[in-house]
C-alpha cells in the first residue's frame, strides 16, 4: 500500500523520498524508498516495499535492514556460534524451525571462510583497526508474514518458507551486491519472526 516518506527525526538521519535520499535502489521495483537512520555503532536501514495488490491499511508491511561491522576475530567466532546456534541463544525456540546455510561454501566457520577468501584476494597483512566483514540481518515486519502465511509462518515448512518472494529476492540482492565477498547467508526461522544474517568481506581494490 502507499507510504509517504517519513519526516526527518532529529538525530537520527535523514528521510529518504523516492527522488532524494543516499541509498536509492530498486529491488526488484518493490522499494518505495530507502532511509538510513545513523544510530551510535552503525546505520540501520528501513527497506519498505509495496506490492501490486491492496492491502489492509493497518498492517504494516515492510522489508527491513540492519547493517554492522566487525572488527575483530572474536565477534567474527561470536556471530558464528549465534548464526549456526553452536552457542547457546535464549532467544531461539528449539522447536520451531530452526536455521538454513544458503551458501555451500569450503571452511568449517566464519573464520576459515574469510580467512580464505582474504587469501584468494591476495590479502596478506591486515591493519589493525581493519573492517574484517559487514553483518547485515534482513527480515520483514511480522504483518507481512502474517499476509504470507495466514495460519502462521511456523507451521509452515522450510521449503515453504524458502520459496517466498521477500527470502528469495534477499538472495538474489546479496549475491549481486557481494558476489564472491559474500561468505555466509543464513536463515532464523526460530526466532519472533524469520530473518536472515548475511556476512560479508568489504574488499576494496586500489591500483
Amino acid at each position: 500500500y502507499p507510504r509517504t516518506p517519513r519526516p526527518a527525526q532529529p538525530g537520527r538521519g535523514r528521510a529518504a523520498g523516492p527522488q532524494a535520499g543516499p541509498g536509492r535502489s530498486a529491488w526488484r521495483g518493490r522499494l518505495l524508498y530507502f532511509e538510513a537512520q545513523t544510530e551510535k555503532r552503525w546505520p540501520e536501514c528501513h527497506l519498505y516495499f509495496s506490492n501490486e495488490r491492496a492491502y489492509p491499511s493497518g498492517m504494516a508491511m515492510f522489508a527491513t535492514l540492519s547493517h554492522g561491522k566487525i572488527s575483530s576475530w572474536e565477534t567474527i567466532a561470536a556471530a558464528h556460534g549465534h548464526n549456526t546456534r553452536s552457542i547457546e541463544v535464549p532467544n531461539a525456540d528449539p522447536k520451531k524451525l530452526g536455521t538454513v546455510e544458503v551458501l555451500d561454501l569450503p571452511g568449517q566457520n566464519l573464520t576459515d571462510r574469510i580467512k580464505d577468501r582474504l587469501a584468494e584476494a591476495g590479502v596478506t597483512k591486515i591493519r589493525k583497526n581493519a573492517v574484517l566483514a559487514f553483518e547485515d540481518l534482513y527480515g520483514a515486519s511480522p504483518d507481512y508474514w502474517e499476509r504470507q502465511f495466514p495460519s502462521g509462518w511456523e507451521k509452515a515448512t522450510i521449503d515453504q518458507l524458502m520459496a517466498d518472494p521477500l527470502v528469495k529476492a534477499v538472495e538474489d540482492f546479496v549475491r549481486t551486491k557481494h558476489g564472491d565477498n559474500l561468505v555466509s547467508l543464513c536463515w532464523h526461522f526460530d526466532e519472533k519472526t524469520p530473518h536472515c544474517h548475511v556476512v560479508s568481506i568489504p574488499l576494496v581494490t586500489r591500483e
